[in-house]
């Protein structure tokens, strides 16, 4: 990036542009020096120096040890890295199979994470206590308000679902909640609200198996399905890649949309589940939270080698691998991302694998692989991607008494 933008960018934007852009550098090289930043981004060594020495008044960078500088004999630079314990994120992760609540500092490392075990049939009573537990977390770990930055929001919902911190979410009950508004009148902190599908993405995108890729889909398989694509490097919108209710033959079990044979009724962690509490494998259970502990007892079966059950994780995999095919047909990407509890299973990425070899006289023409990224991990990502990688990040307010 350089000094000079577009005359529609203010002073002001640039510098806040600027700043970004080295806070993004020194994130993702994981330490680099004021040279190696001039490099990158274009920055002349002056401005590099200014915003540098303005991110560490503010606690968000640190200066470390100092390292040779390449074709500069006897000159040493000193290495900056991101400030650990410094200036934090808060995560709320709201999902059918999980609810909790994470601490990250600016470095990205975990500082706590917390699971809440209750039902999420309540939007407001499962919110009121995420915050709770947040300012628990707050006060045991000392941790000062104004250092921290905000608060990233991930939902079990589809895009088009989920509109300025409003979701509507199948897997939860939940229809056209506040989500945002009411964390945020409740914490004091600026909120922002992304589903977990495009989450994972970003992560995978950003420094996993997605990064240097324009082509890309990732499918998320917990509980329900979700997805998020990017083509041409650019992330498709609402519900342009919502496949949890395409709907093939040769299955027809109905599906809470009201069709059947949908990939959410016959390929998802509820498929699974479902079917096992129909063979008696598992425990009844109705609400999504029962369902949620069913699915782990499912995957602790299948890791344990309890033959029906891993079949169960087979087969749903083979059903995914018809809305695999269709997607690859339709948006052409160069990879498919398999992701969420379900979705990493061995079983039940053998059984999509296999299915999609068979539907072709040729090998796929894309990639497919398996993501590692936990909810954690994404949650934790987008706080940062949203509120410290952003030009709306409040120096002065980081430096408040």
């Amino acid at each position: 990036m350089q000094d000079t933008l577009p005359n529609t960018l203010s002073t002001a934007g640039i510098r806040r542009a600027n700043r970004e852009e080295i806070l993004r550098t020194v994130f993702l090289q994981g330490g680099t020096t004021r040279l190696q930043l001039v490099k990158h981004t274009g920055l002349t060594g002056a401005a590099v120096s200014r915003i540098t020495r303005e991110l560490i008044e503010a606690g968000l960078l640190v200066e470390g040890e100092r390292v040779q500088s390449k074709g500069k004999t006897g000159r040493k630079e000193v290495t900056l890295s991101m400030a650990q314990s410094t200036a934090f994120v808060l995560g709320f992760t709201v999902t059918a199979n999980r609810l909790s609540v994470g601490v990250s500092d600016v470095s990205g490392t975990e500082i706590e994470t917390r699971q809440l075990h209750i039902s999420r049939t309540r939007a407001e009573e499962v919110l009121r206590a995420l915050c709770e537990t947040a300012h628990a977390m707050i006060a045991e770990l000392g941790l000062e308000s104004n250092r921290i930055i905000g608060v990233g929001v991930m939902v079990a919902a589809a895009s088009r679902n989920c509109v300025d911190g409003v979701v509507t979410s199948a897997p939860l009950g939940w229809t056209s909640v506040p989500v945002g508004q009411l964390i945020e009148e409740n914490m004091c902190l600026p909120v922002s609200v992304e589903v977990r599908a495009v989450s994972l993405l970003q992560v995978e995108m950003a420094r996993g198996q997605g990064a240097g890729q324009s082509d890309l889909v990732l499918v998320n398989n917990s509980l329900g399905v979700g997805a998020a694509a990017v083509l041409g490097g650019v992330q498709l919108a609402g519900a342009s890649c919502d496949i949890a209710h395409l709907a093939f033959a040769g299955d027809s079990r109905p599906c809470a949309c009201g069709r059947k044979g949908c990939l959410e009724s016959t390929a998802s962690g509820f498929a699974v589940v479902d079917q096992l509490i129909a063979a008696g494998k598992l425990e009844p259970a109705r609400d999504s939270s029962r369902k949620a502990a069913a699915l782990a007892r499912a995957l602790q079966m299948a890791e344990d080698g309890d033959g029906e059950v891993k079949r169960a994780f087979f087969e749903a995999g083979q059903r995914m691998a018809l809305g695999l095919d269709a997607v690859a047909a339709l948006l052409g990407p160069s990879s498919i991302i398999l992701a969420g509890e379900t979705g990493r299973q061995p079983d039940f990425v053998e059984g999509a694998r296999n299915h999609l070899r068979s539907l072709r006289v040729t090998e796929p023409d894309f990639e497919l692989l398996v993501s590692q990224v936990t909810s954690n991990t994404a949650v934790i990502n987008y706080a940062l991607e949203r509120f410290l990688f952003s030009s709306e990040l409040d120096l002065d307010r980081l430096q408040a008494d």
